[in-house]
């Protein structure tokens, strides 16, 4: 099947995508395979007003299609769940021992003489044991956990973060197959929409406050500064994205591809 591509990068400081379809066996039953390349990046803006640096925490990848259905388990980065799991319990114990002894023994003996002989004596002792204890203990469990860094979710999305919620700043699908793809039966129109997004409160900005000017130091406050920005500069991207003609709901349209087979 050949399908155009129609690719939309507006913000590639910050995210460069590309997708393409491809069958490796040209028969009727053999799957399509969507092979996708994704790179996230930071990035700094030099304005008269600072330096801002950009980034995101979190993304999502959705895929719209007409005309397809996608293979069942073929879908990356799917988490399966194991029929069994493990557990790992540590459990110690710590015994507290404490001992003193006290003894104490005198002995007093006298003897005098008389026409008959006569002895007499006396002895006295004590005998103090004192002794406790006491014990503590402790118990731990480890369980390992797995983060996947392209989770699959419902809907057709795939989640995209890391372990730590740093910025996102790497290739994350190097020209790999996001998934397989068969076509339905009796349908006469075959697309595939891949959009990369964020939602604003996802997006990073950080920037030097010094560095504003005192007209913006005077027109936002320091206590609102930062999310009055966030709010501006989120708009910004979003004009120049694919949803421009939507109205604005906090959620930042970064790249498109499109698959048509007109």
């Amino acid at each position: 099947m050949l399908m155009t591509s129609e690719l939309e990068n507006p913000v590639p400081e910050l995210v460069e995508m590309q997708a393409e379809l491809v069958q490796y066996y040209n028969d009727a039953i053999s799957p399509y395979e969507l092979l996708v390349y994704l790179r996230i990046h930071e990035d700094e803006i030099d304005t008269d007003n600072g330096v801002f640096r950009i980034g995101m925490k979190r993304a999502t990848l959705a895929l719209k299609r007409y005309g397809f259905d996608i293979k069942p388990g073929t879908r990356f980065g799917e988490e399966i769940s194991p029929t069994t799991t493990q557990r790992q319990i540590q459990t110690s114990k710590t015994t507290i021992v404490s001992n003193e002894s006290t003894k104490s023994k005198g002995s007093k003996v006298g003897a005098k003489a008389s026409s008959i002989p006569e002895l007499s004596g006396e002895a006295s002792g004590s005998f103090m044991n004192k002794e406790g204890s006491s014990c503590e203990a402790s118990t731990s469990e480890k369980i390992r956990h797995n983060h996947f860094v392209i989770k699959a979710i419902g809907n057709d999305r795939w989640i995209i973060s890391e372990h730590d919620s740093k910025p996102l700043n790497k290739t994350y699908i190097n020209n790999a197959t996001l998934c397989e793809l068969i076509l339905k039966d009796r349908s006469n129109k075959f697309l595939l929409e891949l959009v990369l997004l964020i939602k604003q409160k996802d997006l990073t900005i950080d920037f030097d406050p010094s560095c504003l000017t005192g007209h913006i130091q005077k027109k936002f406050p320091n206590s609102n500064k930062k999310r009055i920005v966030d709010i501006l500069l989120a708009k910004g991207l979003n004009e120049c994205s694919p949803a421009s003609k939507e109205q604005y709901n906090g959620v930042i349209f970064l790249s498109r591809v499109v698959l048509n087979d007109d």
